[in-house]
């Protein structure tokens, strides 16, 4: 029965942190401890002196890779 196997079926908590130089995934086990991880620069843009931007498509991109690497790194598939 498909939902007995998901009772048994390993679990896991994805952290996101999107910051303002790098976009890092972690991933937890039931008992807390890191199981994957990954993480990119983030790409920021400087349209004039003292400005900074960042592309809100290109960011989107970044933190869904950071999430498949950081799966691919757990070795576990979804």
């Amino acid at each position: 029965h498909p939902a007995d196997a998901m009772d048994t079926a390993p679990r896991y908590v994805i952290g996101l942190d999107v910051g303002t130089t790098t976009v890092t995934c972690q991933i937890y086990n039931k008992n807390a401890e890191v199981y994957g991880r990954a993480s990119e620069k983030v790409e920021l843009i400087y349209p004039q002196s003292g400005w900074v931007e960042m592309d809100p498509e290109v960011l989107w991109s970044t933190v869904v890779s950071v999430i498949k690497l950081a799966i691919a790194d757990a070795s576990i598939s979804v």
